[in-house]
């Protein structure tokens, strides 16, 4: 069961992951915080407000 499990939920890190394309270039995270995931948080942290070690630090830890 614990491998399933880690398979269901490295499967899901990687499916959010590859969604960042989709969700930025249609939303860009909008309306409000209504599409925002994590990698497209993560991004607007990094390039559209410049804390880039606010960035790094959601990019290796789980939320």
């Amino acid at each position: 069961m614990r491998s399933a499990i880690a398979f269901v939920s490295v499967g899901g890190f990687v499916f959010t992951w590859n969604n960042f394309y989709p969700i930025y270039i249609l939303t860009s995270g909008g309306p409000g915080i209504s599409t925002d995931i994590l990698i497209v948080y993560t991004y607007q942290e990094a390039f559209s407000y410049g804390y880039y070690n606010i960035a790094a630090a959601y990019s290796v830890s789980q939320r």
